[in-house]
């Protein structure tokens, strides 16, 4: 009996040695854990600073690209600005030379038709041809019609009396009309003065030359329907980028890019009808292409 009694008791010291040594590698463990969580606590620490100070730093570089992008816009949008307005001014300027250029084949015209005419009035013209040439050129007398329009709210009429009386000119009573929508006035004299009523209409409060009008609004058209092409063509570019490559940026920059597509056909639909009318109320006398 006191021999089984040993034996139980020299099992319970072995079990018990073996649990002491068990309780020991679970507090070795235990502290090894403790170790790891604090290691990774202080690395995402660590890497939870570097965010913050990387996402300070570039706050303001975002800031700095949007401020420079709007720049860039503004300033995109003030040179198609100035370049529709200069293309304007060429325009008008190009059709007071056309109309210039009118006058001086009409004189060409009538010299050919006094060099042509036999006997007399042959004899006339060599007895004018002592007189100097550019004083002949400007007393020619010619013909010229205005296409017009008047938007002011002044008397017209007296104003275009005084100005025909001003430069010696005549109003041709058969062609001469005159509507809300347009002007039809043509005059006789010399070209000189022809030429100086072109100008006087063009400073005159209220007066349109239908004709600078319908090419300024061709111009017009054109530019607009350049810039959609542009812009659809950057749209359909940013559509066609790998999914990897997408980013807030851009979207805001498509979202930009179809509000002024938007915008630019509303314009292109407003001028197209503008267009449409005008080259109604010019009729044959619009300039071509």
């Amino acid at each position: 009996m006191q021999r089984n009694i040993d034996n139980l008791n020299a099992s319970l010291r072995s079990m018990e040695t073996r649990k002491a040594g068990l309780e020991n590698e679970l507090r070795g463990l235990e502290n090894a854990s403790e170790k790891a969580k604090l290691s990774q606590k202080i690395e995402l620490e660590s890497l939870d600073d570097k965010i913050k100070t990387l996402t300070s730093a570039l706050q303001p570089l975002t800031l700095d690209v949007e401020s420079l992008r709007n720049r860039r816009d503004a300033l995109t949008h003030e040179i198609e600005a100035l370049a529709t307005k200069k293309q304007q001014l060429e325009t008008t300027t190009k059709s007071e030379a056309a109309t210039i250029d009118s006058l001086h084949r009409e004189r060409l015209e009538m010299q050919h038709e006094i060099k042509r005419r036999p006997g007399k009035t042959r004899h006339r013209s060599n007895q004018a041809s002592t007189k100097p040439r550019e004083l002949r050129d400007v007393n020619k007398q010619t013909t010229h019609t205005f296409l017009c329009k008047f938007e002011g709210a002044g008397d017209w009429n007296t104003e275009l009396s005084k100005l025909l009386a001003q430069f010696e000119l005549s109003l041709d009573q058969t062609t001469y009309s005159f509507s809300p929508e347009k002007i039809v006035l043509p005059v006789t004299g010399s070209r000189d003065n022809i030429e100086k009523l072109a100008t006087a209409l063009n400073s005159l409060d209220g007066f349109v030359n239908l004709r600078s009008k319908l090419a300024a609004t061709r111009n017009s058209l054109r530019e607009y329907v350049r810039a959609r092409n542009i812009q659809k063509q950057q749209l359909d570019e940013l559509d066609h980028l790998p999914w990897y490559k997408q980013n807030r940026t851009l979207t805001k920059q498509r979202v930009e890019l179809s509000q002024k597509l938007a915008e630019d056909d509303s314009k292109i639909k407003v001028i197209s009808e503008d267009l449409k009318a005008l080259e109604n109320l010019v009729g044959s006398d619009a300039p071509k292409n």
